[in-house]
């Protein structure tokens, strides 16, 4: 699957590829908590815009991506934290008591954290 997902010649495929992948592996599950880390509070409209600038550098820097080297899940880590550094601060919201939550700034080198 690594291999085509690589060499896809569009956006849409590679990122269904990325995503969703085959249905009988459970790399889906490890993709969306490793992304859950990092967009765990954020209001709908900045998740967003933070999942299409994890997809932007995936898609961008897919010819970097070397299964031999690197697990597709460490791709997608790494597309994550590329993505954290496109805002210097991102608003999430944070349970500071159980069922009370507060908005704060996160600096983004250190969203995901």
């Amino acid at each position: 699957m690594a291999e085509r997902m690589i060499f896809t010649e569009d956006r849409e495929t590679f990122e269904r590829m990325l995503l969703v992948g085959d249905p009988k592996r459970p790399h889906t599950a490890r993709m969306a908590g490793r992304a859950a880390r990092f967009i765990g509070g954020m209001a709908d409209k900045t998740r967003d815009a933070f999942l299409e600038a994890a997809l932007d550098f995936a898609w961008t820097h897919r010819h970097t991506y070397n299964p031999q080297y690197e697990a597709l899940e460490m791709y997608w880590a790494r597309s994550l934290r590329a993505a954290a550094l496109t805002r210097d601060k991102w608003l999430v919201s944070v349970a500071t008591l159980p069922g009370v939550y507060e908005r704060k700034w996160i600096l983004g080198r250190m969203l995901g954290e």
